[in-house]
C-alpha cells in the first residue's frame, strides 16, 4: 500500500480524536496539546497531519493513534448503549444479550414476536 493511505487514515484518526476533546469553538489547539500530551504524542506531529500532511508516518505513531481511536469508538458506544438502556429499561438489555449468545451458539431467533 502507498504510504499516503496511512498517512490519510492518520490524519483522519488524530482528527477525531482532537474533536472528541474539544471543548467548543477556540479550544482546537489546546485540544490538540492534550492529546498529544494524553498519548505521547508530539504536538508538532498532529499539527502537521492536521495542516501539512508529510509524505510518510512512523509506525509507532500510527499505531498510537489507531489504539487511542478504538478506545475513543468503544466509549462511544458504551454511552450509546447506556442511553439506550436507560430508554427501554433492562429488558432492552436482556433481548440484547440473548440475541447474541445465541447467535453466538448458531441458533436462529424469531425476533420480538415472543414480546
Amino acid at each position: 500500500m502507498s504510504a499516503s493511505i496511512y498517512v490519510a487514515k492518520a490524519a483522519e484518526w488524530s482528527g477525531a480524536l482532537i474533536e472528541a476533546e474539544s471543548r467548543g469553538h477556540g479550544d482546537f489547539d489546546n485540544a490538540m496539546r492534550r492529546v498529544a500530551r494524553r498519548h505521547k504524542i508530539n504536538h508538532s506531529t498532529l499539527w502537521r497531519l492536521r495542516y501539512s500532511p508529510p509524505k510518510r508516518i512512523d509506525a509507532g505513531v500510527l499505531l498510537t493513534l489507531f489504539i487511542a481511536h478504538l478506545d475513543i469508538e468503544r466509549q462511544h458506544q458504551a454511552k450509546r448503549l447506556k442511553d439506550e438502556v436507560a430508554l427501554q429499561g433492562d429488558s432492552f438489555l436482556v433481548s440484547r444479550i440473548g440475541r447474541a449468545l445465541a447467535a453466538l451458539a448458531g441458533a436462529e431467533i424469531a425476533g420480538d414476536d415472543e414480546a
